[in-house]
Order: C-alpha cells, then sequence, then structure tokens
C-alpha cells in the first residue's frame, strides 16, 4: 500500500499502520517487526503528498515511543534526518505547510524524548 501511485492509498496504509501500532500491546509489534516497520514507515516521511508525509510523523511516534532505546538509536539518524527536512524541504520558507511543520516539530521532540 505505502508503494501505491495513489496518495490516498498510501495515507491509507498509514493509517492501517498506525492503527496496529496504538492498539496493540509493544511486545506484538514493535519487539517484533520493529526493522520491518521503521525501513518503511522512514521514507514515507518524503513522500511527495503532503497529507501523507504529516501522517507518517504521528505514524512513527506510535513505534518510537514503545521500541527500546537501544533498537530506536539504530534508526534514530534517518528519522531526524527526514523530519529536518519536511521543516523547510525546499529551502524556500513560502512553499512550506504550517501544519507539516507543526507535525515534525512534535515528532521531532517525542522522538528525541524517546531516544533519551
Amino acid at each position: 500500500m505505502l508503494a501505491s501511485y495513489d496518495w490516498r492509498v498510501r495515507h491509507a496504509g498509514l493509517m492501517a499502520i498506525a492503527a496496529m501500532g496504538k492498539g496493540t500491546r509493544k511486545e506484538v509489534i514493535q519487539d517484533k517487526y520493529h526493522a520491518q516497520l521503521f525501513v518503511v514507515l522512514t521514507p514515507t516521511l518524503e513522500d511527495p503528498e503532503p497529507r501523507v508525509h504529516s501522517h507518517a510523523a504521528p505514524t512513527l511516534i506510535y513505534f518510537c515511543e514503545s521500541v527500546a532505546r537501544d533498537t530506536l538509536l539504530l534508526y534514530l539518524n534517518p528519522i531526524v534526518e527526514r523530519l529536518l527536512k519536511l521543516l523547510n524541504p525546499f529551502g524556500d520558507a513560502g512553499n512550506v505547510m504550517r501544519y507539516v511543520q507543526e507535525q515534525a516539530i512534535t515528532t521531532l521532540a517525542i522522538v528525541a524524548n524517546a531516544s533519551e
């Protein structure tokens, strides 16, 4: 779903993953499938559709908050890099969606807290 050409399908895929992250116990998803999840979720922060990459950020929150710190550190650099790009992706502040920036800042704060 996350590789679909249709942004609505990618968005729906993220919603499904977010629901799993929010609605399951940590050991069911995060402990067993963190490698697959982070590898799939991290690139969605660079999706060309703002609605998709802004939803990718809170989806990551569910997994960053509940995965072990040492596990999160394995994926921290690419996650932070992409979140920082969302703050000013084209070097032109006029083209940035405010809701995307707000979500990126919130996610950065939560990821930083989870990695301490």
